[in-house]
């Protein structure tokens, strides 16, 4: 009894399993039709049998339980096989299709008549799964709806298989499918350009997704509407990427703030409120650069400015020093030091030689007693350091012959000085540092983790999905802005939404890992002898 480790789906199709599945989705009949009633018994009977011959690995297990979403006539197939293939064909159908022909069909003179009426043969077949489906929004802004009368009605049962049948019947939805997919999709997807020509050349495309597509189109249509439809998608591929490179290099139009606030500034011209100009000297010595820059927001403040209210009045001081001198002096009382800068001074005897007059000079204050010593320039002496980092130095009151000079100094205060002064690497005679504790972040458990193919692929797809810039197809805020928004029941709403993920189901078409093919992979052949003599035999149309 052959077992499956992995579930069906569709990028374990080989060739002939898709028109095996192919010829079983189509020849619904239309309840407008004549003799419905014979035509819908013959097709229950015809469809059933098919199902029944098909190989195991596309038909539901014996042994399963439980519900399916599946109607009686194709509850024989497999369910997940059969949702997953409606999940990337309804991806389609809901907005990817849509995003990419949107501006393509919004644009005059890009798209001609009989190209628009043959791509927008999918916008009603939305019909049968949304409950609330409308046909006037269903169309582009001032485009008429197209109406089909009752044929694509609400699917009740909600079969899967059943929707897929209902469209692979239509010729021309069929059509407008595989042209807009093949549109959309990456090159990388095809051969080459010139194998396209024929249809020998389609029938070699690496994607699986328009593999089956193509041979669901050939199967209802025929060869010479395969060309037709895959020279339609890349003429629309290339007419997308010419729109694009035009809007590029047309200007971006203004943000949505931009705009309000060039509104407003219209506003504010057509007032009658005369408004003053103020022009803006800059300082005489900067050393930063000239240039304006508008993000940074305005420019600073003359220095020259008269201020708005009277500061002298409320008990401030006009004339206060700079901030410069606030930072690179000694301040006597230091108030305007913030208090985790601020250090305790300290009265130290100080052994200064003969000419320490040339370098300090006392201060006097006006009851006559000696204030702070400061320097002569006060630019050449670097900030005062935290009181942390020098601790207070005692006074050896004991001391009583020193010169008369030398006393006043001692008891003067004076702050200690820097350690950029005083301590260079080369006098350090200190122990060796603690080493730092550093905590290694790949010692974490969570970088130790072993993923999946699978879960690698889809980690760098969802990576990738965060950069527009990486589809050539992206949208950009511009590109929503300059056209009208579509409506959110209609197969377009897609453009402009930046939640919504193209490449979703890209990796469908990638090639099945060796550790996760099954042992019928390698031992079946893909080929389609088999699937041809059991046509021939059957008489199946």
């Amino acid at each position: 009894m052959r077992s499956f480790l992995h579930k069906m789906e569709t990028r374990r199709l080989h060739n002939s399993d898709m028109k095996r599945l192919v010829r079983i989705l189509r020849k619904v009949p239309a309840p407008t039709e004549e003799d419905y009633e014979r035509k819908e018994v013959l097709y229950r009977e015809r469809t059933k049998k098919a199902i029944q011959r098909l190989p195991s690995r596309l038909r539901c297990s014996r042994l399963s339980f439980g519900s399916t979403s599946l109607c009686s006539i194709h509850n024989d197939l497999n369910q997940n096989l059969v949702n997953d293939i409606w999940s990337w064909i309804r991806h389609e159908f809901d907005g990817a299709i849509g995003k990419f022909l949107y501006p393509l069909i919004m644009s005059d003179g890009v798209l001609t008549a009989d190209q628009k009426y043959q791509v927008r043969q999918l916008e009603p077949v939305l019909q049968m799964w949304q409950p609330n489906f409308s046909v006037e929004a269903s169309a582009p802004p001032d485009h008429e709806p197209i109406h089909c009368g009752s044929r694509w009605h609400y699917q009740q049962n909600k079969c899967s298989a059943c929707i897929m049948a209902r469209i692979g019947s239509h010729e021309n939805v069929l059509f407008a499918l595989f042209a807009g997919m093949v549109g959309r999709f990456n090159t990388k997807a095809f051969t080459t350009m010139d194998a396209l020509r024929s249809v020998a050349g389609w029938d070699s495309m690496k994607s699986k997704r328009l593999r089956f597509v193509r041979y669901w189109v050939r199967k209802t249509t025929g060869d010479t509407a395969l060309l037709r439809a895959g020279d339609l998608g890349l003429e629309l591929k290339r007419l997308r990427v010419q729109w694009k490179h035009e809007r590029y290099h047309q200007p971006r139009l203004p943000s949505r703030k931009r705009m309000q606030k060039t509104r407003g500034l219209a506003l504010d011209q057509t007032s009658k409120i005369p408004i003053e100009t103020v022009h803006v000297h800059p300082p005489g010595r900067s050393t930063t650069s000239t240039l304006l820059d508008q993000k940074l927001g305005p420019n600073p403040r003359p220095p020259d400015a008269n201020s708005l209210s009277p500061l002298e009045d409320l008990g401030f001081q006009l004339e206060m020093p700079s901030m410069r001198e606030r930072t690179y002096t000694i301040p006597g009382d230091q108030q305007d030091v913030h208090p985790a800068l601020r250090e305790c001074p300290t009265s130290v005897s100080v052994h200064s030689p003969m000419n320490a007059s040339e370098q300090f000079h006392e201060s006097r204050s006006p009851d006559g007693s000696y204030g702070t010593l400061e320097p002569d320039d006060r630019m050449s002496f670097v900030a005062p350091r935290p009181a942390l980092l020098h601790p207070p130095l005692t006074l050896d009151h004991s001391i009583h012959n020193i010169a008369p000079s030398m006393i006043s100094c001692a008891s003067t205060k004076l702050y200690a000085p820097s350690v950029a002064t005083t301590r260079t690497i080369a006098s350090y005679n200190g122990g060796p540092s603690s080493r730092a504790n550093y905590v290694d972040p790949l010692d974490n458990p969570i970088y130790n983790y072993i993923e999946t193919q699978e879960e690698r692929v889809e980690k760098y797809r969802r990576l990738l999905a965060t950069r527009p810039d990486s589809d050539p197809f992206a949208e950009y805020e511009d590109d929503a802005m300059v056209l009208p928004r579509p409506q959110r029941q209609s197969m377009y709403s897609a453009f402009g939404d930046n939640a919504f993920d193209d490449s979703r189901f890209d990796r469908i078409d990638e090639e099945i890992a060796e550790d996760e093919t099954e042992d019928w992979e390698k031992t079946e052949p893909d080929g389609d002898d088999e699937l041809f003599s059991e046509e021939r035999g059957i008489g199946v149309e």
